[in-house]
């Protein structure tokens, strides 16, 4: 897992923040997946978001791995909250890049974000780019 200062994603979700106002808390990561497993992302630090945009992005996969997003997760530190459904969504085909935006709102102000990624395969590499763009 690496945290990063900027957003790998081209385009960021910000840009179509309007909504929601101009974003003013933030997360991003950048993780290289190489294992057969389930694995969690962290993204901390985030200045009490309650209402914003998460995306998931992977644009390198390797010919024969699949990615599966699961549950996606807030906290504040005391209380976590289950973003969307147990399974953002399903296993992709083989090879198959994926991005995938999703709006939220919360009934606490978050400071975390977990998303649980599995990947399966032979072979199984990719990077997820993930960014979190939000407002309290």
């Amino acid at each position: 897992m690496a945290a990063v200062t900027t957003s790998a994603c081209t385009n960021p979700a910000a840009s179509t923040l309007l909504g929601f106002g101009a974003p003013i808390g933030f997360g991003f990561d950048s993780t290289a997946m190489t294992a057969t497993a389930t694995t969690t992302i962290a993204i901390t630090g985030c200045p009490g978001i309650t209402k914003g945009k998460i995306r998931i992005q992977c644009t390198n996969p390797n010919a024969a791995t699949t990615f599966a997003v699961g549950l996606i997760t807030a906290t504040d530190g005391t209380t976590t909250v289950q973003v969307g459904g147990t399974t953002t969504f399903a296993a992709t085909a083989a090879g198959t890049k994926f991005d995938f935006i999703k709006e939220f709102v919360l009934p606490i102000s978050a400071n975390s974000f977990s998303i649980v990624f599995t990947l399966a395969g032979s072979t199984t590499t990719g990077t997820v780019n993930t960014e979190i763009y939000g407002n309290p």
